[in-house]
């Protein structure tokens, strides 16, 4: 709560550079200048829009494409037009399973939500989940079969894969091998046991790019058993996270930010919010949440894990296994003073109030150690439990192994006919495998992929895999939760599922996915009663009873098992190599994902190589420098952002980029984005490397980033806008009503607060709000991760354009929501600092700026306190953008809907109009939810009697909630009625820490925040 706390969005804001006090004159940079993307220049655009009169007329000219009706011959049951239906469904990524709701239209899914019921969602979803829909009508989806690079039909494609396996069948499958992305699937296991009885001789290997290889192999000599640690975070006071995204991009991401956020809720004034430590090398979603992060290279991550070992092992505290003993007494110290204080928070926090966190680039021996801790702290079986991993058979290898055993198969001549289900190796694989050239070597390949990518335009027959919202299946989630995948539309290109296509292969006389998953069930299950089951696990989405339980005989770990610790650092420069919203690449067409900002960076349409303050001084970089980077004598090209937070000596680049097939939505420049770093990864080291070497090449490369204009010091000498207000839990202690501003009162003393400012006294009669409903939203900056769900559901609900990265770069994206990041921390030491997410919608003002200066009443306010925009009406003057001190409000320069695909077009809300050129839009609060939710309610109460219409209407309106909060996976946005005292958004605005953006403009927001509040350790300081 200390006033001399400087908050800053950009190192050229702190540095306040030139360029930036540039870019503060005006809130979009003019100065790029490129041919517009419908032919027409910006100059001629602007000298058109230079008069209202001009606008209004070119407004007037735009022809709306015609759209022809025609009837259902005959109406499909339970389908009434223009309501929406729902069907519950799952999907699995990475082999972490999740379970949604979609959301159709006459048959078109349009958006996903997160299924309330499923254990791994609990309603929420993540911002990849958010984007899955649009990758269905993707039109660079592969349509048709590929025979040696030659269309051809999936008639001709059957019969050929039918005849290849019936003749591999003569010999037992030999020189046959099966490559599959992680399916946790109780079906495909079932299809894969008949697989290898039918090829015994085949061989079939599981590789995720992305695996959990560490995780694996650690716990496995642990409990000799592989066996994936679920975490439950809600009891828990401290968490230390060692290299672990758990809030990001790791792990069952959605219920780990669910949880956490449960921790983190201050619902009371005695409450105190969970303790997190986050000890990493490059900032990630997770650290920025972390009340204490301590910056270290890849190389002493796990030294940081024994030292905190020999630390609680002091006395005989905690009791670790025999063989861990003398590697935790050789630990050398990292920062000695941090490991004491954490080591002393976990014993006093030990009986499953704790949990220590390993994340999947750390070495197996820090999984094996963390195990032990945990074990020896009581977090096992209550904060940490540990399932049977059901991903892979238990006797397989991991999954870099298991590459480089293809790699070596393919190379030696031993793969006559490789099947790739899933999932593009040639791309993915580590560099030093050469797994392309081995592939050419193989007589036959067949991909079943979603593209024409790296690994099937090398292949004899790429065959078009199914969506999932297409196809039928099934996922188990890592407790043990079966979840069952129904499709939502039959496939738009006729394209098959992994089941089927192994249903295929091993001659099953059921080939469809509804038969081979019902059939499955049904057989275990019994015909008695199983009609009635199967309905109902489609009903809710899951199987009501787990698959499997926590396995009672993991009591005590065993120890390292043989595995070799790897202490110390090393000298030099390292790298790590992240995961982000395009995960391994296979997003890489989603436009959405790549148009969504990198959380620290704000970076979006790249992967630029992040570099920190300290070592970018060193090396004379700065933004846009392009670069070449060198690791294990592998060379890549790639450009620079400067980033506080790094490690010393320590880079970072984000996979999934780079991609060279093509297929890519037109908002890009050359045909690739951003840039490969596979060529640099090693399977005995795919997150790590060490020597790098950094070489400037003296040119530049163009980065799109967001939040580069405007800051919270107004300038002339007036203290900074506290947008972000926050406290220790000490200081919300002494004064719980920190967040909310200072009255100045003539002839009192100045309130001690971090906002003072004059009573809010209008110049004019306001508008008074007393209508039935009135809608209000709180945002708890205590419990929001930043993870950008949020903005992608925005997206997916409101039919929001993205505009590519030339325009990002103009300053001109389109999104409703955005995530505003603020650096926090001493100036002089720019990468010891701390960071702080604030979501930014439409505030609603009640005392809307917008609206008083918009010369044709486009913007203009609803009886029940919505800042309603009449798009007909705009005719694009922008005075309402100017106008609006929190920069949220929209322009369309372009019609960015014009010339796209139908496929396209179909993921398109119908209950949301689609903008065209020329009008400004904003945030609505999800207005048509409203409306729909009003009307639920009218119909509900209508058919109720006598006072139970009160109950059902007040139920109804309670259950409406925009996109925005049914999608943040933390629960960290509540929206509904003001005007109801017993609302959960009216309590929240209640709250000692509620404040409002800007009060002393006295534009009274709808839209309120709660303070953040952090829990650091008096030991470490704040």
């Amino acid at each position: 709560m200390s006033e001399t706390k400087r908050y800053w969005r950009s190192l050229d804001e702190l540095a306040n550079t030139p360029d930036f006090q540039k870019a503060l004159t005006r809130e979009f940079p003019e100065d790029l200048v490129q041919s517009e993307p419908d032919g027409t220049t910006r100059r001629h655009f602007l000298t058109v829009a230079g008069a209202s009169v001009a606008m209004s007329s070119l407004a007037g000219c735009v022809r709306r494409p015609e759209h022809h009706i025609l009837p259902y011959s005959k109406q499909p049951e339970d389908l009434v037009p223009g309501i929406a239906q729902h069907y519950a469904t799952a999907t699995s990524i990475n082999g972490r399973a999740v379970g949604l709701l979609v959301e159709a239209h006459e048959g078109r899914p349009t958006k996903i939500e997160g299924n309330p019921d499923h254990p791994q969602s609990f309603g929420g979803t993540s911002a990849i989940h958010q984007a899955l829909v649009l990758g269905l009508y993707d039109p660079m989806r592969l349509r048709i079969p590929m025979n040696a690079g030659k269309a051809a039909d999936w008639t001709t494609a059957v019969e050929a894969f039918k005849k290849h396996f019936e003749g591999l069948k003569a010999n037992g499958g030999s020189g046959l091998m099966v490559l599959a992305e992680s399916l946790p699937s109780p079906t495909l296991n079932s299809l894969r046991e008949k697989f290898q009885g039918a090829y015994p001789q085949a061989k079939w290997l599981t590789y995720e790019s992305l695996g959990d290889d560490n995780q694996r192999t650690g716990l496995k000599a642990a409990y000799g058993e592989a066996v994936v640690p679920v975490h439950r975070l809600q009891g828990v006071k401290v968490a230390v996270s060692l290299d672990c995204d758990f809030l990001g991009h790791e792990g069952d991401v959605v219920v780990n930010a669910r949880h956490w956020a449960q921790s983190r809720r201050l619902l009371n004034k005695g409450d105190v919010p969970s303790r997190l430590y986050s000890i990493e090398g490059a900032y990630s979603i997770t650290g920025t949440n972390a009340d204490h992060r301590l910056r270290l290279k890849p190389s002493q991550l796990e030294s940081f894990l024994w030292s905190l070992a020999a630390e609680l092992t002091q006395d005989l505290a905690v009791v670790l296994p025999e063989d861990m003993v003398p590697h935790a007494k050789a630990a050398t110290g990292v920062d000695a003073k941090f490991v004491k204080a954490v080591a002393k928070d976990l014993l006093a926090h030990r009986g499953g109030q704790s949990a220590i966190l390993v994340g999947r680039r750390v070495g197996p021996a820090a999984h094996a150690l963390a195990l032990a801790l945990n074990h020896a702290l009581g977090n096992n079986g209550s904060a940490v439990h540990y399932f049977v991993d059901r991903r892979r058979p238990a006797t397989e290898a991991g999954d870099f192994a298991n590459i480089k055993a293809a790699t070596e198969a393919l190379a030696s001549g031993q793969v006559d006919t490789l099947l790739v289900l899933g999932g593009n190796p040639a791309y993915t694989a580590p560099g030093d495998l050469g797994f392309a050239a081995a592939m050419g070597k193989v007589k036959t390949t067949i991909c079943l992929c979603d593209y024409l990518d790296e690994t099937s335009t090398k292949a004899t027959w790429a065959l078009p895999r199914a969506h999932f919202l297409e196809t039928w299946g099934d996922v188990y989630g890592t407790d043990g939760t079966v979840a069952i995948q129904q499709p939502v539309i039959a496939p738009l290109w006729g394209g098959k599922s992994e089941l089927e296509l192994i249903a295929l292969a091993t001659g099953e006389p059921q080939s469809s996915g509804h038969d081979l998953v019902r059939g499955y069930w049904k057989q275990r299950e019994g015909a008695v009663g199983f009609y009635k089951k199967w309905r109902g696990w489609l009903n809710d989405g899951l199987r009501k009873d787990p698959e499997f339980g926590v396995v009672p005989s993991f009591t005590k770990p065993a120890g390292l098992g043989g595995i070799i610790p790897s202490v110390g650092g090393g000298e030099g420069m390292e790298i790590v190599f992240t995961d982000g919203f395009l995960h391994d690449g296979r997003f890489a067409n989603n436009s959405w994902l790549l148009e969504l900002p990198d959380p620290i960076s704000k970076v979006c349409w790249d992967n630029p190589l992040q570099v920190g303050v300290k070592l970018a001084e060193k090396l004379g970089l700065a933004d846009e420098d392009r670069v070449t980077l060198e690791v294990g004598g592998k060379k890549i090209e790639a450009a620079v952002v400067v980033v506080p937070g790094m490690a010393d000596d320590t880079v970072s680049i984000a996979l999934g980029y780079g991609r060279h097939f093509g297929n890519f939505l037109p908002y890009h420049e050359a045909g690739v984005v951003g840039f490969d770093a596979s060529p640099l990864r090693t399977a005995a080291s795919p997150y790590f490397g060490t020597g790098v070497k950094l070489t400037k090449l003296g040119t530049t490369y163009a980065l799109a980033k967001t939040q580069v204009y405007s800051r919270q010091d107004p300038g002339f000498g007036f203290p900074a806008r506290a947008l972000v207000r926050e406290a220790t839990v000490e200081e919300y202690k002494k004064n719980p009503t920190f967040a909310k501003p200072g009255i100045l009162v003539h002839g009192k003393p100045r309130p001690a607060a971090l906002v003072v400012h004059p009573p809010e006294r209008p110049i004019h009669e306001e508008r008074a709000y007393e209508g039935t409903y009135q809608w209000g939203m709180v945002i708890d900056l205590n419990t929001c991760t930043g993870c950008g769900s949020c903005m992608v559901a925005c997206v997916s609900e409101n039919n929001i354009s993205m505009v590519g990265k030339d325009q990002v770069r103009r300053g001109r994206d389109m999104y409703w929501i955005r995530m505003d990041r603020y650096f926090v921390g001493d100036e002089k030491r720019p990468d010891d600092v701390d960071v702080v997410h604030q979501p930014m919608p439409c505030q609603q003002c009640e005392n809307a700026p917008c609206e008083n200066v918009c010369p044709v009443a486009a913007t203009s306010h609803s009886p029940e306190g919505l800042n309603d925009m009449a798009y007909n009406r705009c005719i694009g003057t922008r005075y309402c953008s100017n106008n609006c001190p929190f920069k949220v409000r929209r322009f369309n320069f372009y019609n960015y809907a014009k010339g796209q695909e139908e496929t396209v077009q179909m993921q398109r809300n119908p209950n949301v109009t689609v903008r065209f050129r020329g009008v400004m839009e904003k945030c609505t609060y999800c207005v048509q939810r409203i409306n729909i939710g009003k009307r639920v309610a009218k119909l509900a109460a209508d058919a109720a009697i006598g006072n139970a219409k009160v109950e059902v209407t007040k139920t109804a309106i309670d259950a409406i909630v925009p996109a925005c909060q049914q999608a943040c996976p933390a629960g960290a946005i509540v929206f509904g009625n003001i005007a109801d005292a017993t609302t959960e958004v009216s309590k929240l605005r209640r709250s000692d820490r509620e404040y409002k953006l800007l009060s002393e403009l006295n534009v009274k927001p709808r839209t309120s925040y709660l303070g953040k509040v952090r829990n650091t350790n008096p030991e470490l300081g704040t």
